[in-house]
Order: structure tokens, then C-alpha cells, then sequence
């Protein structure tokens, strides 16, 4: 199911880097899309490792605990410890909340382009380049933000892991 919606996807920014008359917008559409399904790609896949890694620490620690004697003691404490060590990382990091922001950044670039093809407002001006330059601007603007967001998240996550 996830790779049929990655395919799809694909698809869909295929078309609208197509319809792109602007080289220089589609390729700065191009650069942008890209980076951020990266970036949401590495973050997910993190996520779900470090999710997974935390359930089966968690089951180790049980069953070790449960059928074997003071002897695994040392095993299940470096499991505990590796289990701990995966919830920091889930902390400290914010996989799932970057994940979404990129996902969320993806979207909008999306529905940029999708007005910008379709000259809906606010790129309905019929002076000629005027679009093309509002749609760079507004699509540097959204990176920009991003860009922001994740000095901020980097930055609060430096000072304080558990927000």
C-alpha cells in the first residue's frame, strides 16, 4: 500500500513539474519537492525504527525477566538501557513531528505549484514574468519558513530534549 502512495505521488509531481512552463520554476519546484520527500522519508523511516526497536526492547525485557534467572540479569539490563536509549533518541530527536512537517511542507508546495499551473490567485496577473516571480518568491518563502522551523525545533530540542 505505502509504495503504490509513493508511486502515485511521484506521478502527480511528474505532471506538475510538466505543466511548469517556467524552466527556472520547475526546476526550483523540482529541488524543493525532492529535498523535502527526503527529508520526510529519513525522518519516517527513523521514526519506525526507533518505535519498533523500543516494542521489541520492551518484550525482551519481559521475557528475559520472566523465564531465566539472576544469571541474564546483565542481559536485561542492557536491553533496559537500549530500550531507554531508543526513547531518548524518539526525544531528543522528534522523528514523528518532523516527519510531519516535512509531509505538511510537501503539501503546500504542491498546492502552490497547482495554483501557479492553473493561474488561480493569487498568479493570475497577466503582465508577463509577474507570476513566474511571485511563484519563486512564494516558494522561497516556504522553504524559508521551513528552514526556520527546523533551526527553531534543532535549537529548543538543544536546550530542553523533552519538549
Amino acid at each position: 500500500m505505502r509504495r503504490k502512495g509513493i508511486k502515485n505521488e511521484r506521478k502527480h509531481i511528474e505532471y506538475l513539474t510538466e505543466k511548469i512552463q517556467d524552466e527556472e520554476c520547475a526546476t526550483l519546484f523540482r529541488h524543493a519537492i525532492d529535498w523535502m520527500q527526503a527529508q520526510a522519508e529519513s525522518y519516517r523511516a527513523w521514526y519506525y525504527i526507533c518505535q519498533w526497536l523500543q516494542a521489541i526492547f520492551g518484550v525482551l525485557i519481559i521475557v528475559l525477566g520472566a523465564f531465566y534467572s539472576n544469571a541474564v540479569g546483565v542481559v536485561i539490563i542492557i536491553v533496559g538501557s537500549l530500550s531507554t536509549l531508543t526513547t531518548f533518541a524518539l526525544s531528543l530527536h522528534k522523528f514523528y513531528d518532523s516527519w510531519k512537517r516535512y509531509r505538511d511542507s510537501v503539501e503546500k508546495i504542491k498546492s502552490l505549484t497547482r495554483l501557479y499551473i492553473s493561474e488561480n490567485e493569487p498568479f493570475n496577473s497577466t503582465t508577463k514574468g509577474d507570476n513566474e516571480k511571485l511563484y519563486i518568491l512564494e516558494l522561497d518563502k516556504l522553504v524559508l519558513n521551513e528552514a526556520s522551523e527546523w533551526k527553531f525545533m534543532r535549537d529548543r530540542s538543544a536546550t530542553n530534549p523533552s519538549k
